[in-house]
């Protein structure tokens, strides 16, 4: 393992060592909350619906309960500790039950030699940053729809993410993402040598495509574009 994927790996354990506790102590904590204030509603004379600061505090509660579960599978989603394919369907069956934007994963893609065989660090790095751009695309693009292309090629991991959405003005280039609200997701990339490339076109949606390098020696035949993954077509 080399110093990249040992401080990857590293992360990873602490993402999940935090879900944890999220889920043990303050999922915990919001269960016993909304039994002692069910408890204590039922003896009030009127319906806790009639009060509108009530009905507010149910929501909150309710409210609360959910944005835990979202962080703790954003954090270490179970499905992860798996191959790739079950880890990008989770995600896909996760993002479709937040909104209207339909996310579809090419299964075809993963019957390819060495898909099976992709590290655990370089999965969890991969799928974390494909859920940010997914992320990015529901709050940003206007899409409806979105399809996942994963590839194994010349010792890289590539993965598409295209959207039908209303693009921007943009060349090929290696993203100073930033700008775009996912420098989280090019730090990661960048952590074990790979790069985070977008394509883009007013009116015509936008394809980013991941790159993560699976063998310490593999380069791409030219640059970050030198894999067919990388391409916009």
């Amino acid at each position: 393992m080399t110093l990249a994927e040992a401080h990857a790996d590293a992360e990873q354990r602490e993402r999940e060592r935090v879900a944890q506790l999220l889920h043990d102590q303050v999922g915990s904590l919001i269960v016993r909350l909304r039994l002692a204030f069910g408890e204590w509603s039922h003896g009030q004379s009127e319906p806790v619906a009639a009060d509108p600061a009530l009905a507010q505090v149910t929501a909150l509660l309710g409210e609360l309960s959910r944005t835990v579960r979202t962080l703790t599978f954003a954090l270490a989603p179970p499905d992860w500790h798996g191959d790739l394919q079950a880890a990008l369907e989770a995600l896909a069956a996760e993002l479709g039950l937040t909104g209207p934007l339909a996310v579809h994963v090419d299964a075809s893609a993963m019957a390819v030699p060495g898909m099976a065989e992709i590290p655990a660090v370089q999965r969890a790095v991969a799928c974390r940053v494909v859920r940010e751009l997914c992320l990015n695309v529901q709050k940003h693009a206007s899409a409806t729809r979105v399809d996942i292309v994963p590839r194994v090629e010349a010792g890289w991991l590539s993965v598409r993410v295209r959207d039908d959405g209303r693009g921007f003005p943009t060349g090929p280039v290696e993203v100073d993402a930033r700008g775009l609200g996912l420098g989280g997701a090019r730090a990661q990339l960048q952590a074990l040598g790979g790069a985070l490339v977008l394509r883009s076109e007013p009116g015509r949606g936008t394809c980013a495509t991941l790159l993560i390098p699976l063998d310490p020696d593999a380069r791409p035949a030219e640059g970050t574009s030198g894999l067919s993954g990388a391409s916009g077509a």
